[in-house]
């Protein structure tokens, strides 16, 4: 990506972008599903059923990645831990565009940027076979899932995904992931 998705860019866009829902913060699956539903009733507003259900399920799975994968915790008294990150969505121009950002390590930055570029040259035929192939796997070391999130994510947009990471003094990173939904 040529232009670094900088934190000041994701949450006060400066391209006339319309901000239709922002949060930061702890993520744990029951809130998940409050704000997808929130997602869903909003958007309702804009744009017609297909869209929002497209829309809805890249949501939940951007959320989900925060749960799951983001390094920075919440960890409760009975030892469940929940993930700590950002997600927002705008609309622009007729396109709506999410986009998550959570704390990643060094390692988690190279599996995550070798998956993505992989992905994103796929096409839907090829993202279809790999997404079949992929169910019928056992679960990847240290993924929570079936590793199809990602996979699903640029099914559902029909475009590339956009990413970046930014490098923390400490030597983590936050990743930051923009996608686009458009009505297809």
């Amino acid at each position: 990506m040529q232009n670094k998705l900088y934190l000041n860019s994701v949450f006060y866009p400066a391209n006339g972008s319309e901000v239709i829902f922002a949060f930061n913060g702890v993520l744990s699956q029951d809130l998940i599903v409050s704000l997808g539903e929130t997602v869903r009733g909003e958007l309702s507003y804009y744009c017609a059923q297909p869209l929002v259900k497209r829309i809805f399920a890249v949501f939940i799975e951007m959320t989900q990645n925060i749960l799951h994968y983001s390094l920075e915790k919440f960890v409760v008294e009975d030892g469940t831990s929940y993930g700590i990150g950002n997600i927002v969505l705008l609309k622009n121009k007729g396109a709506y565009e999410i986009i998550s950002k959570n704390l990643i390590s060094e390692r988690q930055k190279e599996h995550i940027s070798e998956k993505c570029r992989l992905i994103n040259r796929m096409t839907q035929e090829e993202l279809k076979q790999l997404y079949i192939i992929r169910r019928r796997l056992k679960t990847e070391e240290g993924s929570k899932g079936a590793g199809l999130g990602l996979i699903d994510i640029v099914r559902k947009t029909f475009t590339p995904m956009e990413f970046d990471f930014i490098q923390l003094e400490d030597g983590n990173y936050y990743f930051i992931l923009k996608v686009k939904l458009t009505e297809n």
